[in-house]
């Protein structure tokens, strides 16, 4: 399915400076004492502060307990994936197909449009994990390509990543964009290679992880639940950029997991 694409433009971010704390130098601490003692000073002893211990970061990992909904390595055509074979239309023309164990997307912009795919377009989930493996092979620069997740008819949220090095996540609702995160530098981003994207929702609570780290976390509970898929964004018309998605995996639990049957037509 093919929309026009986000309103606020793809921009450079500067890479968020580290920030570093200082603690005192252990050897300017000895010193100091025995400078004391040697004086004729009244000895004390410093009793050492504790390090905080640290809360371990969520981990795809985590979710690794809940059942397949869909593992696709796309080895061939299969699911509800769109397919397209020299597409043309107002907002993109192009070939989408599964070829050498990829999903791979070939696309130019007739004007600026995001364009995604479903693997079960009549399964939802509330709670969920959802991964892919991308890749842009070639094009525009500030092009990108996304997991699609809580698609609910024409109402979903998106996880893109650019080769930039920059991520973002949106959400599009009764025909409304609202950017949830702004374009942020991760260093985790691996431009030019595959890049692995994966979101967890539980709750109105999002997680989103590149190379298994986690990068971004919200809250946001507009869309409750929906299906899951890939998408590729390309900004201005006459340009063009190649795609390819590999390894797609979504889990949730059993209670979270919902399967419409389709009203046959009369």
């Amino acid at each position: 399915m093919r929309l026009p694409r986000p309103p606020a433009h793809f921009r450079i971010a500067e890479t968020p400076r580290r920030s570093i704390s200082f603690r005192p130098h252990r050897l300017g601490l000895c010193a100091l004492l025995l400078a004391s003692l040697s004086c004729g000073a009244p000895s004390f002893f410093a009793t050492a502060t504790p390090e905080p211990t640290s809360t371990p970061q969520p981990s795809p990992s985590d979710y690794a307990r809940w059942p397949v909904v869909l593992r696709d390595f796309f080895n061939e055509p299969a699911n509800d994936w769109e397919l397209a074979e020299n597409s043309d239309d107002r907002f993109a023309r192009g070939t989408v197909e599964v070829r050498s164990g990829k999903y791979r997307w070939d696309v130019t912009a007739n004007e600026g449009f995001i364009w995604w795919s479903l693997g079960l377009a009549n399964t939802a989930t509330a709670d969920f994990y959802a991964g892919v493996t991308a890749r842009q092979v070639s094009g525009a620069e500030d092009a990108d390509y996304a997991l699609i997740f809580r698609h609910d008819g024409y109402n979903y949220y998106t996880f893109q990543v650019s080769d930039t090095g920059q991520f973002t996540s949106y959400e599009y609702h009764l025909e409304e964009w609202t950017q949830l995160i702004e374009w942020t530098a991760a260093a985790a981003i691996r431009p030019g290679e595959a890049n692995r994207l994966a979101v967890a929702a539980e709750g109105n609570r999002l997680r989103y992880f590149i190379n298994d780290d986690l990068v971004a976390e919200v809250e946001d509970d507009t869309l409750p639940s929906g299906s899951a898929g890939v998408a590729v964004q390309v900004y201005n018309d006459g340009e063009s950029a190649v795609f390819e998605f590999d390894n797609f995996e979504w889990r949730a639990p059993k209670s979270a997991t919902t399967v419409t049957t389709p009203t046959p037509n009369p």
